[in-house]
């Protein structure tokens, strides 16, 4: 598909510009080689270079100090500028703010004519010459910018202790669980490694990431009225749900921490916005394996799951025991949330024991077995619970007696009533 420019003459001067640019700087690096530019003869001062400019670019103050280039004096840069200010949608963008309901940014026309050389000059050292397709896209992203209202944005969440052999899931609407390339763990490591050691960060596999688009302001930020990006805000609840999805169609210990979100946009200083916390060893315990097989069967939960008219304290309940490393937090958790599931409504003198396991084994169990031990079980624990939070002593292990081993009731036990809270809440919100 050819691309076909918004402004004709636009880019015609443009490219124009920036060939004469790099057709100057290639005649020059075949009289010295690219090695020494590293060290330049002298330094001429960045304002005379670029006037107005806030932005320097590192190979054009390279060759503009090494050679004396001045690219702004070039034959054709004025009457870029000329064509750049008589459009009058591309003209607002200079000299003017530009951002989003959370940032502002100040640009020149050297900085998005400079970036488009920058593009150019950085290609160099592969190939002495001018290339076309570099070109053709980085000004077809610099349109893209100038006449669009909106900026396309990416939000990302490392999903922790997660696998599959899925290198994309698909979910729609901009949303998706992607495998991390090799370079995106290093990148992520570069950035977080005074903080974690290198095997935490590389066990991270895949990433949350929802991609949306940001509406484009322009003019100065009000100081008394900043507002949170509705799509970021979007973003995070969008994730957040994903998560509780996942961690609501079958067990296993996954979640995010931070969330990344970045614009999409070849234009400088639109940088990223970094939410929440690294948290790489936070969410320990059974990794969670979404295979192929379930994939189907997950993509129709995801759609049919109502939170609209969930219980907000059983939800969140929910979502807290997965940060716990303590089973006994975790079981604190548990027997709250499904009291806030079957409590609402409570006769008095009733006792919750009684209402929380005869609710949830008659909405649960298939059969009068299942029922029993349903009640059974969501009776122990409740006791159980009352046991841990008034500080009482209780037996964590039970001796079996054929293998002479002891076992971990209390971990048996929480994974028992986990299951029965998730199975609960899938009830009422599918």
């Amino acid at each position: 598909m050819v691309f076909g420019p918004t402004n004709k003459e636009f880019y015609s001067s443009t490219r124009a510009f920036v060939l004469t640019a790099v057709e100057l700087v290639i005649r020059n690096l075949k009289e010295t080689p690219i090695t020494s530019l590293a060290t330049p003869n002298k330094r001429i001062p960045e304002e005379e270079l670029f006037p107005k400019g806030r932005i320097v670019y590192p190979f054009t103050r390279t060759y503009a100090q090494k050679f004396g280039i001045h690219f702004h004096r070039l034959a054709g840069y004025s009457e870029l500028l000329e064509t750049l200010k008589t459009d009058p949608t591309i003209s607002k963008h200079i000299d003017a703010q530009i951002g989003t309901a959370s940032f502002r940014f100040s640009f020149t026309a050297w900085d998005f004519i400079g970036n488009l050389l920058e593009k150019q000059l950085s290609r160099l050292h592969e190939k002495l010459e001018f290339d076309s397709d570099t070109f053709e896209k980085s000004y077809r992203n610099l349109e893209r910018f100038f006449y669009s209202d909106s900026i396309p944005t990416t939000s990302q969440a490392p999903l922790h202790n997660f696998d599959s052999e899925i290198e994309n899931i698909d979910l729609g609407g901009g949303l998706s669980i992607r495998r991390l390339g090799s370079t995106e763990q290093e990148a992520l490591f570069s950035e977080h490694s005074s903080q974690f050691p290198r095997y935490d960060i590389m066990r991270l596999r895949y990433v949350v990431e929802f991609h949306f688009e940001t509406k484009k302001l322009f003019g100065p930020l009000d100081q008394g009225n900043l507002s949170a990006d509705e799509g970021i805000t979007e973003s995070r609840e969008k994730i957040g749900t994903l998560v509780t999805t996942l961690r609501l169609f079958k067990p296993g210990v996954t979640g995010t921490g931070m969330v990344r979100t970045c614009h999409e946009t070849d234009i400088p200083l639109f940088g990223g916005i970094t939410t929440g916390y690294p948290s790489y060893g936070e969410y320990v315990g059974k990794q969670y394996h979404l295979p192929a097989s379930e994939l189907e069967d997950f993509r129709r939960f995801w759609k049919e799951i109502d939170f609209t008219h969930c219980n907000d304290v059983a939800l969140r309940r929910f979502n807290y025991s997965y940060g716990r490393v303590n089973p006994e937090d975790k079981l604190i958790d548990d027997m709250i949330a499904l009291e806030a599931l079957f409590l609402e409504g409570e006769k008095a003198g009733t006792s919750s024991k009684t209402v929380i396991a005869v609710g949830c084994s008659t909405l649960l169990g298939k059969n009068r077995e299942e029922r029993r031990r349903i009640r059974k079980t969501l009776m122990d624990a409740y006791e159980l619970r009352n046991l841990i939070v008034h500080g009482s002593q209780y037996c964590r292990t039970k001796r079996e007696m054929k293998r002479g081993t002891n076992i971990d009731v209390l971990s048996a036990l929480v994974s028992e009533v986990e299951n029965c809270l998730r199975e609960s809440l899938k009830k009422l919100l599918t």
